[in-house]
């Protein structure tokens, strides 16, 4: 069954990290197409999820977003298992977002002095260029958007799918094997259109 994955969405959806789920099921729905969003809140074990991987051949979208000092520390016991969990799901193929804190958690990096602002820039991801969307807070020494075969981490808050509508189609495709663009109309369209240039500050 074709799924967006959201681990611990109630704990980490600081900046509405997790709408980014809903939005690839919205623009799915107005494509005339099915998506389910399915979450993991079990701070236990990775188990159900890395076997539903292992075993599973459809595709899958993972989430893993933004949280507060204290909701990091309620997860960093399994810090191990979302490493291995984040391979596993390179190794399969699976599209995976990694928000905010999450992306700071898991990969190595220094402190620098703080940024915070709008940014947008193009990344490369699956052999393919997207415009991308967001708002940048923090002091880490990471690239806003760095992709590491399927994964896709990012400093960028919130629902970033929404505004990077290339990516957030690319993504739908990648799940149902069907393009959206088609089915769109000119209605939807003009909103992405006018949400673009309200994030470039046009």
């Amino acid at each position: 069954m074709t799924a967006v994955i959201r681990l611990f969405p109630s704990r980490l959806n600081l900046n509405g990290d997790q709408a980014n789920a809903l939005v690839l099921q919205q623009r799915a729905a107005w494509a005339g197409l099915n998506i389910d969003v399915i979450d993991h809140e079990d701070v236990s074990t990775l188990e159900p999820i890395t076997t539903r991987v292992q075993e599973g051949g459809e595709p899958l979208v993972v989430i893993l977003g933004h949280g507060s000092r204290a909701a990091m520390a309620s997860i960093a016991h399994l810090k191990s298992q979302i490493e291995n969990f984040l391979a596993l799901c390179k190794e399969k193929s699976h599209a995976v977002l990694v928000i905010g804190s999450s992306t700071e958690w898991l990969l190595e990096h220094s402190k620098t002095e703080r940024v915070s602002e709008f940014w947008s820039g193009f990344i490369r991801y699956e052999g393919s260029e997207f415009e991308v969307f967001g708002y940048l807070n923090s002091e880490a020494s990471l690239d806003a958007v760095w992709v590491d075969g399927s994964l896709l981490y990012t400093l960028l808050h919130g629902p970033v799918l929404a505004k990077s509508s290339g990516l957030a189609d690319y993504l739908i495709s990648r799940l149902t094997g069907k393009d959206t663009k088609s089915a769109k109309t000119d209605e939807i369209l003009n909103y992405e259109l006018a949400a673009i240039r309200t994030a470039r500050g046009q």
